[in-house]
C-alpha cells in the first residue's frame, strides 16, 4: 500500500511553476550562491579591535626586595605599577567602507536573483519544449499510421493489378521516412526531459500540465523596456556596486583627516608619599603621506569603470527588448496563419486524397505528396506556437519575474 502510495505521488502531474520552484528547490548553483553571499556579507562586517590590557612597572628588581630612592623614600613590590585599558577604534575609512560593504552587498543579492531568473528561464523553456515535442511525436505516430494505411492501400491496390509496383514502393519509403521522423522526435524528447529531470528530480516522463498560452501581445515595446530596465537584476547589482564606489571614490579625503588611533586609560599605583592616579591617554593618527597613495585615484576609476558597464548593459537590455518583441509579434502572426489553415483544410486533404485512392481517381503519389504536406503543415503550427512560447518567456525573463511568488 505505501509503495502505491509513492508511486501514485511521484507520479502527480506538475505543472510550469511547480517544475521552476523543484528546480530552485535543488539547484546546488543558487544555494552556493545564497551561501556564498551570506558568507561574503559576515567577512565584510566592522572587526572591532579588541581591547588591550597593559601592565607596566618601572623596575623589575622592585618586585624581589624592597628599595629606597635617594632621599630615603621606600618602594614597595607593586608601587610604580600602572595597569591600563587600550582599545583603538574604526576610523573614518572603516565607515566609508562599511556604506560601500552594504553596497556590494545589494550587488550579491541582486546576483542571487539574476541566478534564480535564469534557472527559472531555463525549465520553462525546457518545460513548454517537452509538452510540443509529446504533441509532436503524437502527430507522428498519426503520420506513421497513415503512412502504413497508404502502404496497405498500395499493396492491395498491386495485387489487384490497379497500380503499379512502384506505387508500393512509394509507400513504403513513405513510412520509413515517417517512422525515422518519429524515432528522430523521440530521441529528442527523451534529451529534453532527461534534462528536464535532472533540474527538477521528477519523473522520467512525468505528466506535465499545460498552462495557459502567454503566445499573445502584451505591453508595448516602450513601457516593456521600462519595466526591463527597473527590474533587471544585473542593472541592480552594477547601480549597487556604481553607488558604493561613488562613495569610496566622493569620500577619498577622509584618510587625509586625522582620527582617533586609541585611547587607553590606566591606574597608577604611586609610592606611599605620592597619590595613586588616574591616567587617560588619546593617540592620534597623523595620515601625512596619505596623499602619496593611490585610493582615490583608483576609485575615481573603479566608478568610470562601472559606469561604462551600465550603460553597456542598458544598451542590451534594450536590444533584447526590441528583440524578444519582435520574435514575439513574428511567431504570433505565423500561429494565426498556421491556424486559419488548419480549420479543417489540413484534415479534410487527407480524408478527401484517401477516398479518392480507394476509388481509383488518383495515385500513390499525390496521397503521399498531400499527406506529407499537412502533416509538415501541422508540425508547422506545434512549432510556431512553441516559437511563440519561448519568444513569450524571453520577454517575462526581461520585463517581469519568471520565479513563482516573486512577481
Amino acid at each position: 500500500m505505501i509503495a502505491l502510495l509513492v508511486l501514485a505521488a511521484a507520479a502527480a502531474p506538475i505543472t510550469e511553476d511547480d517544475a521552476v520552484r523543484l528546480a530552485l528547490e535543488r539547484s546546488g548553483a543558487v544555494i552556493a550562491a545564497e551561501r556564498t553571499a551570506a558568507r561574503d556579507a559576515a567577512r565584510r562586517a566592522i572587526e572591532l579591535k579588541p581591547l588591550e590590557l597593559r601592565l607596566e612597572h618601572q623596575a623589575v628588581d622592585g618586585l624581589l626586595s624592597p628599595r629606597a630612592d635617594n632621599n630615603g623614600v621606600s618602594y614597595g613590590p607593586l608601587d610604580d605599577t600602572t595597569a591600563s585599558l587600550g582599545w583603538g577604534p574604526p576610523s573614518l575609512v572603516d565607515l566609508v567602507d562599511r556604506f560601500a560593504d552594504d553596497r556590494l552587498a545589494e550587488a550579491d543579492r541582486a546576483d542571487i536573483a539574476a541566478a534564480r531568473r535564469a534557472l527559472a528561464v531555463e525549465v520553462r523553456g525546457l518545460f513548454v519544449r517537452a509538452l510540443s515535442l509529446r504533441a509532436e511525436r503524437a502527430l507522428g505516430l498519426r503520420a506513421l499510421d497513415a503512412a502504413g494505411r497508404l502502404e496497405a492501400s498500395a499493396h492491395a491496390r498491386v495485387q489487384a493489378e490497379a497500380a503499379p509496383l512502384l506505387d508500393e514502393r512509394l509507400a513504403g519509403l513513405e513510412r520509413l521516412e515517417a517512422a525515422a521522423d518519429l524515432a528522430d522526435l523521440e530521441a529528442e524528447l527523451a534529451r529534453v526531459e532527461g534534462r528536464l529531470q535532472s533540474l527538477t528530480s521528477a519523473d522520467a516522463e512525468p505528466a506535465l500540465v499545460e498552462g495557459s498560452s502567454r503566445c499573445k501581445a502584451g505591453d508595448s515595446p516602450a513601457a516593456a523596456l521600462a519595466r526591463a530596465l527597473e527590474r533587471s537584476p544585473r542593472l541592480r547589482g552594477l547601480s549597487a556596486r556604481l553607488q558604493g564606489a561613488r562613495a569610496e571614490a566622493g569620500a577619498a579625503w577622509v584618510g587625509w583627516v586625522p582620527w582617533i588611533d586609541r585611547v587607553q586609560l590606566g591606574y597608577a599605583n604611586e609610592p606611599t608619599t605620592k597619590r595613586d592616579a588616574l591616567r587617560a591617554r588619546i593617540d592620534f593618527a597623523l595620515p601625512l603621506f596619505s596623499p602619496l597613495s593611490a585610493r582615490a585615484q583608483e576609485a575615481a576609476l573603479d566608478v568610470a569603470r562601472l559606469e561604462a558597464l551600465y550603460a553597456d548593459e542598458e544598451r542590451a537590455v534594450a536590444a533584447d527588448v526590441r528583440a524578444a518583441h519582435e520574435r514575439m509579434a513574428g511567431a504570433e502572426r505565423l500561429v494565426l496563419l498556421y491556424q486559419a489553415a488548419s480549420v479543417g483544410l489540413i484534415d479534410a486533404s487527407v480524408t478527401v486524397v484517401e477516398s479518392e485512392l480507394s476509388a481509383g481517381q488518383t495515385d500513390v503519389l499525390r496521397v503521399a505528396e498531400v499527406q506529407a504536406k499537412a502533416i509538415a503543415a501541422q508540425r508547422g503550427l506545434l512549432r510556431a506556437k512553441l516559437r511563440c512560447e519561448e519568444a513569450a518567456i524571453d520577454v517575462l525573463r526581461l520585463t517581469d519575474d519568471v520565479v513563482p511568488g516573486e512577481r
